[in-house]
């Protein structure tokens, strides 16, 4: 008999936020190609929050949509399999999703990508079955680290404290 491959699912219970520190032309492409030189597999982040000057996009966005792009594949399930794990918080990859915001503590964030933090968490934490107020976290939640930045990090405190309106 040959070897059996196991799949070892997992739930995911947290979305998990970051900023690339890099400047707002950054594109999402960019991150995956320092990943990859890393010798990560791919891009470590499941979602990457463009800034409305970037490079990717073919003009300035002017929707908050427009700045959400696909980093590493995850389907719509509430399970992580094997392929789809992250890198991009130590201890967490297994059981969480990776959102990183183009930022950098020289540039405040746009508008848009406030509100697109904000619509990307409510929009992932319904898709996997979270809670807002309980399961989004910033990146300094688990490590040492100063990410996601004051900024972000207030955004997604306001989340977490419902004190933000919703656009959609």
């Amino acid at each position: 008999m040959g070897d059996i491959e196991v799949c070892i699912m997992r739930k995911i219970e947290s979305l998990i936020f970051h900023w690339s520190v890099t400047y707002p032309e950054t594109t999402v492409k960019d991150v995956r190609k320092m990943h990859l030189q890393r010798g990560y597999r791919d891009i470590g982040y499941h979602r990457y929050i463009l800034h409305p000057n970037s490079h990717e996009l073919k003009k300035p966005a002017k929707f908050w949509w427009q700045l959400v792009k696909e980093g590493r594949y995850i389907n719509e399930d509430i399970w992580l399999e094997e392929q789809e794990i992250g890198a991009h918080t130590l201890y967490q990859n297994r059981k969480s999703v990776g959102i990183c915001v183009n930022g950098h503590p020289s540039y405040p964030l746009h508008p848009l990508q406030k509100v697109a933090i904000r619509e990307t968490a409510q929009i992932m934490a319904k898709r996997y079955g979270l809670d807002v107020r309980k399961d989004i976290y910033g990146h300094r939640d688990f490590n040492a680290t100063q990410c996601p930045g004051d900024e972000i990090y207030k955004v997604i405190t306001d989340i977490k404290n419902g004190t933000y309106a919703v656009c959609t």
